[in-house]
Parts: structure tokens; sequence; C-alpha cells
């Protein structure tokens, strides 16, 4: 089947119940009523090892978690989590079982720890590279473009002992150039970011998981038939890129 059909969602992470200041945290507990909503209507978990070998069906989806922080650790622990599902963690290759240094508001995540991630890979889950150091690639030279793309993917492999196919750009951002060099290493990009205004057969654009998510809105952009809760999603989209670019030029004058 086309790429371009399948259902794509994608989480940073996962909250308690109550506020949360940044809008893209899911609640756990709908996430969970989520997967069992999905899997009940008769789709079925996929990863992107599934796509190269050609075994995802017309209601198949791809989950797949940016960061790969360590809220995911009830995906392993609870048992409420349908025993089938699996997805991509999409992890930063100098950050496992680290701080992440560019939070810059609340208090700072941390990566999944080495030992984890064996667990989630030993469970069907796929590794993706989410980046070497999390830097925004449009700012870096070829250089360290490059180093951030290659060297993430050696590490992972080298690490897990797994093919990573996979890469999905820090903030959900990357331009053309970008784009071609990551094309190098990888065969397919995931993007939460919808105004890319790039068409390429490797780019896989996805909805994102926003914090007045609950399990029926979640379902709706497994559907993509929704309007107006396309139009919430995308508002949210526009309002966390807003934020990461924040941290982007941050990053960039070395403030952060």
């Amino acid at each position: 089947m086309d790429i371009k059909n399948i259902s794509i969602i994608g989480f940073h992470g996962f909250k308690d119940k109550g506020l949360y200041f940044l809008g893209n945290k899911v609640d756990r507990n709908e996430f969970i009523d989520f997967l069992w909503l999905i899997k009940e209507s008769g789709y079925n978990f996929y990863t992107d090892i599934d796509i190269l070998n050609n075994k995802i069906n017309s209601k198949g989806v791809i989950i797949f978690f940016d960061d790969a922080e360590e809220s995911l650790n009830f995906l392993i622990t609870s048992n409420s989590i349908p025993k089938d599902f699996k997805g991509i963690l999409f992890v930063i290759g100098n950050y496992i079982g680290e701080y992440f240094l560019w939070d810059v508001i609340g208090k700072k995540r941390k990566s999944l720890d080495y030992e984890t991630i064996k667990e989630f890979i030993s469970r069907g889950y796929s590794i993706g590279s989410h980046s070497l150091t999390h830097k925004p690639l449009s700012y870096l030279e070829y250089s360290q473009l490059e180093k951030e793309l290659k060297d993430s993917k050696y590490i992972l492999e080298k690490k897990f002992n797994v093919d990573v196919i996979s890469f999905s750009p820090p903030f959900g951002v990357i331009d053309k150039f970008s784009l071609n060099i990551a094309k190098n290493y990888y065969r397919f990009i995931f993007s939460i970011n919808s105004n890319l205004g790039i068409r390429d057969n490797n780019l896989l654009i996805a909805n994102t998981g926003i914090i007045f998510d609950n399990k029926y809105t979640l379902y709706y952009k497994i559907l993509k038939k929704n309007r107006l809760i396309n139009f919430f999603n995308s508002l949210n989209e526009k309002l966390y890129l807003q934020f990461s670019k924040g941290s982007v030029l941050l990053k960039r004058f070395g403030l952060l």
C-alpha cells in the first residue's frame, strides 16, 4: 500500500491528570484507552520496520515517541497496555539516560536509560534517531549536520544492535537541504510539523498528541476526518513550534 495513506501519530511524553504548562503532554490513561479503542476498531500496530518489509495493511497505525523520555516507562510496566502494542522510539544519541538540557520551562525531563530501551526493543518496538544532541538542524553547518545525522545512527545501531532506518528532526523542523542529507542515512523521515512546505516520498507527516486530547480526539486524528479536531491540532502545533523556535534561538546564541 501507499505509505502516505498510513495513519501516523506522534507523541512526546505523558502526564498524570492535572495541569501541565506545555501542550505536548497527553494524559496517560486517555492514551491507554485510545490504544484499546483503535485495537477494538480493527487497527494493527506497526513500526517503520514493518513498512520496509511491506507488512502493513490499510488499517495499520504507526505511533512514535520523540525524545524517548522517562514518562514512557508505563508502556512496558503497565498491565493495561495491549500486549501487541509497539511503536517507534526516536532516541537522542548522546542523551541516553541523561537529562534534556534544552528544557527551559518546568522540570527537566530525562531520557530512558539503556536497559529500558533494550526492554522496549525486546517487545517489538523499533529505534529511530532524533539526532545526536537535539540541535536545530537549520542552523548547522554541513559538517555539524552530518555529525548529527550520521553519528547518532552509528551510536544507536552499535549500542542496541538494531537497524536504524528512520529519523525524526528535533523540534519537528527540517528544511529541504537537511532532508536531502538525512536521506543518505535514513529510509524514512517522520515529522509532527505539517507546515514544512516540503513534499518528498521519504517524508512522513504525522498528527500529534496534545494536552487537550482524550481517547476520542486521538481516534479522530487517526481517521483524519474531523475538521474541528484538525483545526485545534494545527493551532496547538503552531503554539508548540513557537516555543520550539524560542529554544532554537536560545541554543543558537549559546544561552541554552
